[in-house]
């Protein structure tokens, strides 16, 4: 049979759709992208959801520190929550239980995506507790939570890679990605400075810290190896960054002394140094401000470190302010302790807390890599973002 020249140009488009339909079926199954929207007045990043027959979507806050999907049951908990999880998504069979003084029900919710993908959870509704906040944990599932959902079984379920990335850029472009960065990414740029180190798995994503250096490279704490600092990567820790006690003080001093230094006209207040206190965009001139420098441990090199840049714009945010303001993300333990009564966190009596909050993840593009061995990657993200 002689095929005409219309033909033969039906015959290679029909190739080429059917090709690009199999290339793109494998390309959503090694990632998933879920936007994200920013709230700056909390500085934390939230995905709508919804679950099972609830008509209305629920706002959840993407949270690396908490291990279960918490929803709030009553409007008489959180009266300026908005939306709330109705009593008909609720199935009846629900059992009570108690957890942090509060009184939860276990229920299993089927959950759907911004992108239509249902995903069946063991899930928490809070009836009576401090929490104000509906949460979806993604953080480590340790022993005592293994009954409820893991990541892990979300990874299998998708049959996508055993990673995600976030990628915050502010007010728009915000995604958590599910399964591989790289394949999510249009343009198929090449990812371009990536620092990498080591991850341990415990209740948390937790990396060793080996110093922190002030703008010159020079020592501001030093840790040793036998000694490294634990430090959380908490996505839900909004607009802050907290330090051990002792640390903070180091750190905070060094940033008043450059500043006073450099900006011989204007004094700042200790509200806004010590107490997280938030002031006015144009009080605050980035410039007299010094860049403060985290050090990992090299994944790939353990004679060498990775540094990880602080600059003034990462850590004087907006989070946690008024639209018009900025404060400086640096706490300390007992700070944060008694700002966020809700928030669990290990050993409550110890003042050696490193928590990374949204600050770092607003600087770089930071991937958890699951697969073993774990790690974590820090990369530019600013190509992503436009």
């Amino acid at each position: 049979m002689k095929l005409t020249f219309k033909s033969l140009v039906f015959f290679i488009l029909f190739v080429l759709i059917i090709y690009k339909n199999i290339f793109f079926a494998n390309a959503l199954e090694e990632s998933i992208k879920i936007p994200l929207d920013y709230h700056s007045d909390y500085g934390v990043y939230t995905s709508n959801i919804q679950a099972n027959n609830h008509k209305g979507l629920i706002d959840v806050i993407i949270d690396t520190g908490s291990p279960i999907l918490i929803i709030l049951g009553d409007k008489k908990i959180c009266p300026d929550c908005k939306p709330y999880i109705t009593k008909k998504t609720i199935p009846k069979n629900t059992t009570y239980h108690s957890s942090n003084n509060e009184s939860l029900l276990s229920t299993k919710l089927k959950v759907t995506f911004p992108n239509n993908i249902p995903i069946e959870f063991d899930s928490h509704v809070i009836t009576d507790g401090s929490h104000n906040s509906n949460i979806m944990g993604i953080s480590p599932v340790s022993k005592d939570w293994q009954k409820y959902y893991s990541l892990k079984n979300i990874f299998g379920k998708l049959k996508i890679p055993e990673k995600f990335s976030f990628l915050l850029c502010g007010t728009k472009n915000n995604a958590l990605i599910l399964g591989d960065f790289q394949s999510n990414n249009k343009r198929k740029k090449p990812i371009t400075k990536i620092r990498t180190t080591k991850l341990y798995l415990n209740d948390y994503y937790t990396i060793k810290l080996s110093g922190i250096e002030n703008h010159q490279n020079s020592p501001l704490i030093k840790y040793y190896p036998e000694n490294y600092a634990n430090v959380i990567i908490d996505s839900g820790t909004g607009g802050l960054i907290v330090v051990p006690d002792d640390d903070y003080h180091y750190i905070i001093e060094y940033i008043k002394r450059f500043y006073t230094k450099h900006n011989t006209t204007q004094r700042l207040s200790n509200d806004f140094w010590y107490d997280n206190y938030c002031i006015k965009n144009e009080q605050i001139n980035n410039k007299k401000f010094p860049e403060i420098n985290l050090t990992f441990p090299n994944f790939y090199n353990k004679n060498q470190n990775i540094t990880i840049s602080l600059k003034p714009k990462t850590y004087i945010t907006s989070g946690g302010c008024n639209k018009g303001y900025k404060r400086l993300s640096f706490t300390h333990y007992e700070n944060y302790k008694n700002k966020t009564k809700h928030k669990k966190l290990p050993n409550d009596t110890t003042t050696d807390v490193f928590i990374l909050g949204t600050p770092i993840f607003e600087e770089y593009g930071i991937t958890i890599d699951l697969e073993n061995p774990a790690k974590v990657k820090f990369f530019n993200k600013d190509f992503y973002c436009k």
